[in-house]
């Protein structure tokens, strides 16, 4: 028996709907990217000049970004949660621990934080809601 056409487009298009994104993805997906574009940017202001996060822990950022881009992105919600606690510790533990590092070695007047370390703490903190709203929301 010959299937007809409108039962044969509501079944593809039923196989290729993708499940909708828990209530903390998009918030993940803007927390992941400050994370990326602020792994750039300087961490620490000296009187010698600027260092960038690259030049240290930022390069950890960044992959923690891009991971939790993918948690972001992903339709899986227990994979999209591990994603972003992952990207929100590491986002948020290592400006701590150069903020920690920077009262050790120097004086607050010679070494300052920059943008760059504000913005990965204030999205890594952006990531850990991002998280905790995807560990709520119904499957």
């Amino acid at each position: 028996m010959p299937v007809s056409a409108d039962a044969r487009e509501s079944t593809t298009a039923s196989r290729r709907r993708w499940p909708p994104l828990g209530r903390g993805q998009p918030l993940l997906l803007v927390a992941s990217i400050g994370v990326l574009v602020g792994s750039f940017l300087p961490w620490v202001d000296t009187i010698a000049g600027r260092f960038t996060g690259m030049e240290g822990g930022g390069v950890w950022t960044f992959y923690a970004g891009f991971l939790g881009l993918a948690g972001g992105l992903v339709p899986r919600r227990g994979l999209a949660r591990l994603n972003g606690a992952i990207a929100a510790v590491t986002a948020i533990g290592l400006p701590l621990w150069q903020l920690q590092r920077l009262n050790a070695m120097c004086d607050w007047q010679v070494c300052m934080p920059s943008t760059g370390l504000v913005l990965v703490a204030g999205c890594g903190l952006l990531a850990a809601r991002a998280t905790h709203l995807l560990g709520r929301t119904p499957t």
